[in-house]
């Protein structure tokens, strides 16, 4: 009977900790309007985009002259 009750607390505690994690995912990608979508044409087009802007900001940064001079 002992058995029973530590493995009920057992499975309760998982499920609490696992609540737990999903009310803390949810929280920290408040602000982010894709997360929890497996992806679609809008949001690849905003990755594309993003991504052009990072290469566009490295290639500026690499001629821009940006060296490190002593």
């Amino acid at each position: 009977m002992v058995l029973q009750y530590i493995i009920v607390g057992l499975i309760l505690l998982a499920a609490l900790l696992y609540v737990a994690y999903l009310i803390r995912e949810t929280i920290c990608h408040a602000n982010d309007k894709c997360y929890g979508c497996a992806g679609c044409a809008i949001h690849d087009r905003l990755k594309r985009k993003r991504c052009k802007a990072e290469k566009d900001a490295q290639t500026k940064g690499a001629k821009g002259g940006l060296s490190k001079s002593s």
